[in-house]
This record gives C-alpha cells, sequence and structure tokens, in this order.
C-alpha cells in the first residue's frame, strides 16, 4: 500500500543472519512480481523497473546490509557493521572481528 501510495519507505529484517539467503530469494521474487503467493492481477513490482527504487535484497553491499554487536562486558561497546551479515563466533573476539572483514564499514558508540 505504501508502494501505491506514493510513499517513501525503508526495509529492515531482524533475524539471527543464517536465514537471511532464503528469506532473500523470497523476498526478490515479492519484489520482481513473480512469488507464487502473490496474486499477478494485483502485482506491485519493488525491483526498480518501472523507474522508482529498487528495493531488492543485496547481501554483499556495504549500503543495504549490515549486523548490529553488542558487547556489555567490554563496557556495553555497541557497534554497527555495514557490509556483512557476518558475526563473531565467540563475543570475546569483540569488535576487532568486523575490522578483519574486506568492504566493511564499522561505526561504534551511541551514534551508530
Amino acid at each position: 500500500e505504501l508502494k501505491r501510495a506514493g510513499r517513501s519507505f525503508t526495509i529492515m529484517f531482524r533475524t539471527f543472519g543464517d536465514d537471511l539467503p532464503h528469506i532473500k530469494q523470497e523476498f526478490n521474487a515479492l519484489c520482481e512480481g513473480w512469488h507464487p503467493l502473490f496474486p499477478a492481477d494485483d502485482k506491485v513490482v519493488l525491483d526498480g523497473s518501472d523507474g522508482q527504487p529498487d528495493y531488492r535484497m543485496c547481501l554483499d553491499s556495504v549500503d543495504s546490509c549490515g549486523t548490529f554487536f553488542r558487547n556489555p562486558p567490554d563496557g556495553d561497546l555497541i557497534a554497527l557493521a555495514m557490509g556483512t551479515t557476518v558475526v563473531p563466533a565467540k563475543m570475546e573476539e569483540g569488535v576487532a572481528f568486523f575490522k578483519h572483514l574486506p568492504g566493511v564499514q564499522l561505526h561504534t558508540g551511541i551514534d551508530a
């Protein structure tokens, strides 16, 4: 309905990360207008093919995906790592884990 009304909007998914590839496949099918659960006679495209914004999910873009990291033992540090959905296996790895990932932009503190 937001698209039909010409409204600007943002879509965010909050997950544990390991289900994102499946969500991407389903969501992109919706955006491209071919998802089987949405009727073709009431199709709304969200893939940019109509000159409007492209809402398809891209998991390897610094502009379209990221993960929050919070570490209470480290002074309640909070960070936003853009360009990845990967998280440290152990909390002890801390925010330094993200500094070694190529193409990741790291924002720390409450302004992140």
